[in-house]
């Protein structure tokens, strides 16, 4: 992330009452005004160090040879800590959302762990069990479990369902969240076709890079963070995104990039069940096909 970005970024969450963002928006500006007003480099520069020399390591400008933002690491001890909440995925298709869903809920201590969306024979060999998104099912969720619900299974969740039977659905699964302590974990592809009472409840929105039409697919109140976010992704090579991940959480105050991973049991078969289920569920029969004139 740019030196504008990393100010942009601090700006934001410092706005939003962090003392540590606050800190870091004055470490770096200090010397910058300092330098204009006239100040010799070399005594600017070296009480820069020292100040440096003293402060918490999470709270330092910045780090060679990592993408992480400062403050990453007490934002990673708060997302582990989490009791109860939702967390929100956002990014392109084949930007690792469920891989990094998994791989928070591989790190969560949890009575049971759920995926919805996927069949059984995809999770066989991992901790998840299949999960039906039915009412019933909801009503039933243990207390201090975790569920992953990545965005093939949350296709009717959307904007213009609002007060219909997935709404409903939506609106128990967040009641339950809050009264059992329970975990729950949404990956999508977007913001824009979201629910407004899902997208207000997030403890935390973490961004995989978005698809190449962000700018207008998502919803306004979302963007001038996701402006930041891609600005930030553009700073690091491809081959080293899978590592890190762009977090905002106003509950954490910490808004920036942290180390990110894939459990060791994830694979490609949890990516492609996304949404498949057996032929029974989805009506689909063989039978032949008779081609009729009209």
């Amino acid at each position: 992330m740019g030196q504008m970005d990393q100010i942009i970024s601090d700006a934001l969450a410092a706005r939003s009452g962090s003392p540590d963002a606050r800190f870091r928006l004055a470490r770096r500006l200090a010397p910058m005004v300092a330098k204009n007003a006239g100040v010799p480099p070399l005594l600017v520069d070296g009480a820069a160090a020292l100040v440096d020399h003293f402060i918490r390591p999470e709270l330092l400008v910045g780090r060679p040879g990592s993408y992480t933002t400062p403050g990453a690491g007490a934002f990673t001890r708060w997302l582990l800590s989490l009791e109860s909440g939702l967390i929100l995925i956002v990014g392109a298709p084949g930007t690792g959302k469920t891989a990094l869903a998994c791989q928070i809920a591989d790190r969560w201590n949890a009575s049971v762990k759920y995926m919805a969306g996927v069949p059984d024979s995809a999770l066989r060999g991992t901790p998840l069990r299949s999960f039906e998104l039915k009412p019933h099912r909801i009503a039933t969720l243990p207390e201090h479990s975790v569920l992953i619900i990545p965005d093939a299974a949350f296709e009717g969740f959307d904007s213009r369902d609002h007060g219909s039977a997935p709404e409903r659905v939506l609106r128990q699964l967040l009641t339950v969240t809050r009264h059992r302590n329970v975990r729950v974990i949404i990956d999508s592809q977007g913001t824009g076709l979201m629910s407004k009472s899902l997208f207000n409840t997030p403890a935390a929105v973490l961004v995989r890079p978005l698809g190449v039409t962000w700018q207008i697919a998502e919803r306004d109140g979302f963007t001038k963070f996701a402006r930041v976010a891609m600005a930030g992704w553009a700073e690091i090579p491809p081959e080293d995104r899978f590592d890190y991940v762009f977090a905002i959480s106003d509950a954490a105050a910490f808004m920036g990039f942290c180390r990110a991973g894939i459990p060791d049991w994830y694979s490609d078969a949890i990516s492609r069940a996304h949404g498949i289920a057996d032929d029974e569920d989805l009506g689909i029969v063989d039978a032949e096909f008779l081609e009729v004139e009209q």
